[in-house]
């Protein structure tokens, strides 16, 4: 189902009363020349506008039937959103449009994957379309003007990926994910598609364009889903650092056994290890301290930091007393 905004409703209200209003001028204007109501003037108001009905009806499925956003992927770690308001947004929606309309027309060449192996497309070089809502398969096809049915098509369509790279035969890949179903599509390029080389001129340019927003995404930065809680492994995030930095396991134990302090020092201080006292306090709680900072490492792997600013210059009284008085 189709949910129009409260806008887009009021629009279509504030519509039908023009068109009454006009309809009401128009029998009017020809009852006072006339004497006599006509219907001519209906018929051919109806005649003359029956064009616009059409556009109106095209104009309703453009604007409905659009992704909620473009994500851009160059495979090497990068993302780009591209907007509504960029030229190639239509372009490639309108080319990804078409494509759909040839794979709900025809029933070959799809295959029924496991849901599970979208996570590990999102990280290849292609262009990810997100709709809106989940929308019923039927549906599309009206928005297509596709009659009849075919085989082997999810129920209703989450999410377009397009991948011009994958084949290497030179074709290009589309995989659509519906509510529970993911399937995949290999078909030629046609000679009025977008080429190969386009797809990737758009990827370059995104590339070159250093003022854009780059963007990363779950998968990549946890591709292993060992966050403790559920994510979308296709969310967007910004990250201007480093995304992720293994460091050694510490483990150590009080129970009598033999205590590497340095070891845990070069883990935890790196090369500022020197500038640090250490000691275990009567919590069995091991600490690294120096004028500033205090990290406390617990028994069961907590580690803990402290930053406590040295005496400041207000607890140093005034310099004249350090001097003797003759």
């Amino acid at each position: 189902m189709i949910y129009l905004n409260k806008d887009k409703i009021k629009s279509i209200v504030l519509a039908l009363l023009i068109l009454a209003s006009i309809v009401q001028v128009g029998t009017l204007w020809v009852y006072q020349n006339h004497g006599l109501p006509s219907f001519n003037f209906l018929s051919a108001f109806f005649e003359r506008n029956n064009a616009s009905v059409t556009d109106i009806v095209k104009k309703a499925r453009e604007e409905v039937f659009l992704p909620g956003r473009i994500v851009v992927s160059n495979g090497n770690g990068s993302y780009w959103i591209i907007g509504e308001n960029e030229g190639e947004f239509l372009k490639l929606w309108n080319e990804a449009g078409e494509n759909l309309k040839r794979i709900l027309t025809s029933g070959s060449s799809a295959q029924s994957l496991d849901v599970s192996t979208w996570d590990n497309l999102l990280v290849k070089k292609g262009f990810l379309f997100e709709l809106k809502a989940g929308i019923q398969a039927s549906i599309i096809r009206w928005f297509l003007n596709i009659t009849g049915t075919a085989a082997d098509h999810p129920e209703n369509i989450k999410k377009i990926l397009v991948l011009p790279d994958e084949d290497i035969n030179k074709n290009n890949t589309f995989y659509i994910l519906g509510e529970k179903s993911l399937y995949k599509y290999v078909m030629p390029f046609r000679k009025e598609d977008m080429s190969q080389e386009e797809y990737n001129r758009i990827i370059r340019r995104l590339e070159e364009n250093k003022s854009l927003v780059q963007y990363s995404i779950i998968k990549r930065i946890d591709p292993d889903r060992k966050f403790p809680f559920q994510i979308s492994p296709d969310i967007l995030c910004v990250v201007t650092g480093p995304k992720y930095q293994e460091i050694p396991a510490v483990t150590y134990s009080f129970g009598g056994k033999t205590l590497d302090i340095e070891e845990i020092a070069s883990v935890i201080l790196a090369n500022e290890k020197e500038s640090y006292d250490r000691y275990i306090d009567k919590n069995n709680t091991l600490v690294f301290k120096n004028l500033n900072n205090t990290y406390r490492f617990y028994e069961n792997g907590l580690l803990e930091y402290r930053y406590a600013p040295g005496t400041g210059d207000h607890e140093r009284g005034d310099i004249g007393s350090a001097f003797e008085k003759p």
